[in-house]
């Protein structure tokens, strides 16, 4: 269809239904609400040719006076969010049609809500008392919640395993596979699987969970679930929210405590104590394309020795071990 004629609405139609397929189900509904919410209601019925620069300049003042429900302005990761989709958008109608992108040259959007979070990280001494407090007020999440805690993977790897991807000998596991708006997809967000060595600690802890699956004939042994439900289906991420909020107000930390925030405190402390940058990200699964190269090659004995270096009182496994 010609640019001349086809609006943005009909366009943004067309570019999403090349993309959904290869999307995973929480991206597909991230795009999509953008499209819908966001994006045609202000640019829809405009034509491909008529998005200009002071458009696209329109919009974001546009979007950073929207408010929630609750009368609060949205979020600056919020409106990065909306604004990272319809850069996508016009800019791809820019190279489909041979037209200036109107996108260049003009500002994100910024929000003027204040921050929420106080911070994002914990101590290490906050970690520690998060997964002790975790141990003993929700038992049946703290191996889970150790898992993320100790590797730095995210909630939809962790209650992905299976335990064809933990290897005891090697205390290594494969990340491999995710969950993403509620359904197993067989690759990571990434879409390249890693290997994420375990602190000893994680390696005793994962044994004894299994050793007590095994003992009661878990129903989730049958399908290999690491971290099943009780009916031994599928354990979705978001289940493990009340038991974040349970342990956090424990021991009384004064922030959002989330897999997100383990995440992030594992990866600081590593660049805090020293771990080399492309070990770390080998180990998080943060890699471009550029780098995946890299990483592949990085040797497991020291992914290992960056984990203990974090959490003394492990040890680094030796060849022969």
């Amino acid at each position: 269809m010609p640019a001349a004629t086809e609006t943005v609405a009909e366009y943004t139609k067309r570019w999403y239904a090349t993309r959904e397929p290869r999307l995973k189900p929480g991206p597909q509904k991230r795009y999509w609400d953008a499209i819908r919410d966001r994006i045609n209601p202000r640019l829809g019925h405009l034509k491909v040719t008529e998005i200009s620069r002071s458009v696209v300049e329109g919009w974001v003042t546009w979007v950073e006076r929207l408010k929630q429900p609750n009368g609060e302005r949205y979020a600056a990761g919020t409106l990065i969010g909306w604004w990272r989709v319809l850069v996508q958008v016009l800019r791809d109608a820019s190279a489909d049609f041979d037209l200036p992108d109107p996108c260049r040259r003009v500002r994100p959007p910024e929000s003027s809500r204040s921050a929420v979070r106080e911070r994002q990280t914990l101590t290490a001494e906050e970690l520690q008392k998060f997964l002790d407090a975790a141990k003993q007020y929700c038992p049946d999440h703290y191996v889970a919640i150790l898992c993320m805690g100790r590797t730095g993977m995210r909630a939809g790897e962790v209650y992905a395993l299976k335990w064809d991807s933990i290897d005891f000998q090697r205390e290594e596991i494969v990340v491999c596979r995710t969950i993403s708006g509620g359904q197993l997809s067989e690759s990571t967000k990434t879409k390249a699987s890693r290997v994420v060595p375990m602190h000893s600690s994680l390696v005793e802890a994962l044994r004894e969970h299994r050793k007590r699956m095994l003992a009661d004939q878990h129903p989730g042994l049958q399908h290999g679930w690491v971290f099943p439900n009780n009916k031994g289906e599928m354990r979705l991420p978001q289940s493990v929210r009340k038991a974040f909020e349970l342990a956090r107000e424990a021991v009384k930390i004064d922030q959002v405590v989330s897999p997100q925030v383990l995440r992030r405190t594992l990866s600081t402390l590593m660049i805090r104590d020293g771990v080399d940058r492309i070990v770390l990200r080998s180990i998080m699964g943060h890699c471009s394309e550029a780098m995946t190269a890299r990483y592949a090659g990085e040797d497991s004995a020291d992914k290992k020795a960056a984990i203990v270096k974090v959490f003394p009182g492990g040890h680094a496994k030796k060849e022969g071990e």
